[in-house]
């Protein structure tokens, strides 16, 4: 029958595709983290009086905040992905229709 659907079971990812993958979204929210601590800076001048040594961190966020959310995010993707490897081999993995 044409109607039937078709199952795919996905039982293996591979690691190092997916961990850059979320590496990439991860620059990119760092990203706009660092537009909008650094629009809170500007708008905010006073904040600086209270973070004494770390109001440097307000300037520098559009640099160290895309590189930290990139390196987490390659990390978390590589843990994820792993675990996912190995439990997939016991669950039968995730099930799609097409």
């Amino acid at each position: 029958m044409a109607d039937e659907l078709e199952e795919v079971a996905i039982k293996r990812i591979g690691v190092l595709s997916v961990s850059i993958a979320i590496a990439i979204i991860g620059i990119f929210v760092g990203i706009i983290f660092g537009i909008i601590s650094i629009a809170v800076f500007l708008m905010f001048p006073k904040i600086f009086t209270y973070l004494g040594s770390y109001s440097t961190l307000g300037y520098f966020s559009l640099i160290i905040f895309p590189i930290v959310f990139g390196i987490l995010g390659f990390l978390s993707g590589m843990i994820i992905i792993t675990f996912y490897n190995l439990t997939a081999r016991v669950s039968g993995g995730i099930k799609l229709y097409s």
